[in-house]
């Protein structure tokens, strides 16, 4: 579980993790058609993947993609059962067995229905890895743990937290670097203003909170909106003086 504000990293290091470790990636498309029924096929195709050709799995699931509750359900049972009760009618489950057939024999399994399907989910669980990426912000957090335990006792908790003002340079004098003909002077004074900007703001936000008891967040996708807003302004005040 990786707990962080919107633009901390979260997707985007599960991502690399998986790509480094040869892993598959699965996410949701989700859109306004998408129901339970959908969401049951998409872990029957990761399972058909992690279980039948023995390739193991990443299923990277985000609280935005919680369009319906039951979909927590479903994960949670995953997490601390390693698998969805009822989700295959018979026909299914025998094209599984007939599936994992090959492979049974040769770990020296027992052919009996019972066991061909045992062996199957065996290797779902050893395959499918889920990365539950959430905000901590609001009450959601709150209400997820309380109601699906498996969320807490049976993962990993990462902790996203802000980023250092080391990151906040490299990430301004990056994007300045790739997008603007400044001297390379000009954009280590601009990055160091796009870091103080920014911490500036958030303690301005820990000192509204003691204050006047109200809550903001500055978050990573906040600082990027203020570096790519300046290079916008500025590529349209150039063509604007130009012209």
């Amino acid at each position: 579980m990786l707990v962080g504000v919107g633009g901390s990293g979260r997707h985007s290091l599960t991502r690399l993790a998986t790509y480094i470790a040869g892993y598959d990636l699965v996410q949701l498309e989700i859109n306004k058609e998408y129901s339970i029924s959908a969401f049951k096929e998409d872990i029957k195709r990761m399972n058909e993947r992690a279980g039948v050709t023995n390739k193991p799995v990443v299923f990277l699931f985000s609280d935005n993609d919680v369009v319906n509750e039951a979909f927590l359900e479903d994960v949670n049972n995953i997490l601390s059962q390693g698998e969805v009760p009822n989700i295959y009618s018979n026909d299914e489950m025998n094209v599984l067995r007939e599936s994992v057939r090959k492979a049974a024999r040769e770990h020296k399994i027992m052919e009996t229905p019972e066991k061909l399907f045992e062996f199957f989910m065996s290797r779902v669980r050893d395959n499918l890895h889920v990365s539950f990426c959430i905000s901590p912000i609001g009450d959601n957090f709150r209400n997820y743990l309380r109601m699906y335990p498996g969320l807490v006792n049976n993962t990993t908790i990462n902790w996203f937290m802000p980023w250092p003002q080391d990151a906040l340079y490299e990430v301004a004098q990056r994007n300045l670097t790739e997008k603007s003909e400044f001297e390379p002077e000009m954009i280590n004074n601009l990055s160091d203003i796009f870091c103080q900007m920014h911490v500036s703001v958030s303690d301005a936000v820990e000192r509204y909170e003691e204050e006047l008891k109200r809550t903001t967040y500055v978050t990573p996708t906040n600082y990027l909106e203020l570096v790519n807003g300046y290079l916008k302004l500025l590529a349209d005040k150039q063509k604007e003086v130009g012209q």
